[in-house]
């Protein structure tokens, strides 16, 4: 397995937020939920009291699946072949933009031009920054960038303090929250405290989640229990600044972008 980091820049207007669609233009208290860490999942109200339950739960998954397809950013890289576009079951987003290809596109058609404007907030959920910078200012970030991957109906999310979350798409109900302290090193250079998501890895029976934090770690976390794969360099993480001179973290050298997984089994 190679894995590696993408660390180019990109802010591109809205893009910094999710989970919102093109055709709606936030206001302004929507861009300030998005800079403040909060994740909000769509729905339509009438189609899901119609449709039931099954339909309500498939709609919820697919409005947020559409949603990262219309914002995801143009950060990563294509992957090797670890996991194809074909690999991948229809409504999943496993990687950055969807695909080792990179496309940002998802074969969703449930929501459209015409109910688009009819959706409705299903749940919301605060990532622990919120509460983390209400006590110390130093910890703010300028914006929430995370792009959340969606496997088996879990969404996997990051705060801008590299917390990795994992979130039930229908109930927003958090299964579990890791964090990576990375914050503890001190305010990155350049950006500041930003993160843009993670990585997402499986053999077909194991399951990890890879993120590159501020302080130039590298961590392999289960995906089920949201512990640290404790087989994974040192107990669960690798130093990146080790390999490359004079790199100093997090003030010279930093990761917020996810890394890429490539060749693995």
């Amino acid at each position: 397995m190679y894995i590696c980091t993408v660390t180019a820049r990109v802010v591109n207007g809205y893009e910094r937020g999710i989970p919102f669609c093109t055709s709606h233009v936030p206001s302004i208290r929507e861009a300030l939920d998005m800079n403040r860490g909060r994740m909000r999942a769509l729905s339509s109200p009438r189609r899901s009291s119609s449709l039931g339950i099954s339909s309500s739960r498939s709609f919820a998954l697919q409005a947020f699946a559409l949603a990262g397809a219309l914002l995801c950013t143009a950060a990563a890289a294509p992957c090797a072949r670890s996991e194809g576009p074909s690999a991948q079951p229809v409504g999943e987003w496993r990687y950055y933009a969807h695909d080792p290809g990179s496309t940002k596109y998802a074969p969703l058609d449930q929501i459209n031009r015409d109910n688009v404007s009819k959706l409705a907030v299903a749940w919301t959920w605060k990532s622990p920054y919120v509460e983390m910078q209400k006590k110390n200012r130093r910890l703010t970030s300028f914006a929430y960038e995370d792009t959340p991957l969606m496997i088996g109906g879990t969404l996997y999310a990051t705060s801008s303090l590299c917390h990795v979350a994992a979130i039930d798409g229908v109930t927003g109900i958090e299964k579990w929250v890791f964090d990576t302290e990375s914050y503890k090193a001190g305010r990155p250079g350049n950006l500041g405290f930003v993160n843009r998501g993670v990585a997402y890895w499986t053999d077909g029976t194991i399951e990890r989640i890879y993120i590159a934090t501020h302080d130039a770690k590298l961590w392999a976390i289960d995906a089920k229990s949201g512990k640290p794969a404790t087989e994974f360099g040192e107990e669960g993480k690798v130093d990146l600044t080790k390999a490359i001179p004079h790199a100093v973290a997090p003030s010279l050298y930093m990761m917020t972008s996810p890394p890429v997984v490539s060749r693995g089994n």
